[in-house]
């Protein structure tokens, strides 16, 4: 990203650290004295090498990934409300990627799961485990898959889900946005065999989505623009 740049690369590296962070664009206009465009564009070249970092070492096809668990986090912007879908590789901690939509609906899971799937060996015994959302199960299925020639001679390959496929889901159940019940059911495959995964990736014994939420925590801990936001007069004591 820093091909054909003309200012100091540390200069340009700390600027992008802060926007990562959550650092609002005009405050570094005007604590270095840049253009607002220069650190747009800073910010973008940024984001389209991470990517490209992305693509060319993690998404190839390499990883047994045994265990993912996958989740969304609603953003509420100015005048905007945008989702984040995030998954997580259980046994390393490693981020397989993630999708930002204006809609939460089935493109967005697709989105996500096409990129998992980028992420792993082909037909590798593989357990999902994702929150009650209704289009985790459909999108997995579609995203998890392998050409599959049925017949000699002529014809096109057909898609086919994986038989080692496993789709564990989590349903917690409130009331009055208190936690009363936690169902854990699979939405296809063997119980037995995502038991077996789970013990493999460390990952829990039962079906969870612990590790995702808590990526969704550090995630909004430590960017200020996902930070949860309170009204003072809510939060503040009465009579203080």
């Amino acid at each position: 990203m820093l091909e054909g740049l003309r200012k100091p690369s540390e200069l340009i590296v700390i600027v992008v650290t802060l926007l990562a962070f959550g650092c609002p664009v005009q405050a570094i206009v005007q604590a270095y004295g840049l253009d607002e465009r220069t650190v747009a564009s800073w910010r973008d070249r940024a984001g389209q090498q991470c990517q490209r970092v992305h693509q060319a070492v993690v998404e190839q096809g390499c990883l047994d990934l045994v265990h993912v668990q996958a989740d969304e986090i609603r953003v509420k912007a100015r005048g905007m409300v945008a989702w984040m879908g995030l998954a997580i590789m259980v046994s390393t901690r490693l981020w397989l990627g993630g999708v930002v939509s204006r809609t939460r609906d089935s493109s967005l899971a697709d989105r996500l799961l096409h990129q998992v799937r980028a992420c792993s060996q082909a037909a590798c015994a593989l357990l999902v485990c994702t929150d009650g959302w209704a289009a985790y199960p459909n999108s997995i299925r579609r995203a998890i898959r392998s050409k599959v020639k049925r017949t000699a001679g002529r014809g096109r390959a057909s898609l086919q889900v994986w038989s080692s496929l496993h789709i564990g889901t989590v349903i917690k159940q409130t009331v009055n946005k208190r936690l009363t019940a936690v169902i854990r059911q699979m939405s296809h495959g063997s119980i037995a065999q995502a038991m077996h995964l789970l013990r493999r990736s460390e990952g829990g014994q039962v079906l969870n989505t612990s590790y995702i939420e808590r990526l969704n925590g550090t995630v909004r801990e430590r960017l200020a623009t996902l930070t949860r936001k309170v009204s003072p007069c809510r939060s503040a004591a009465p009579g203080s």
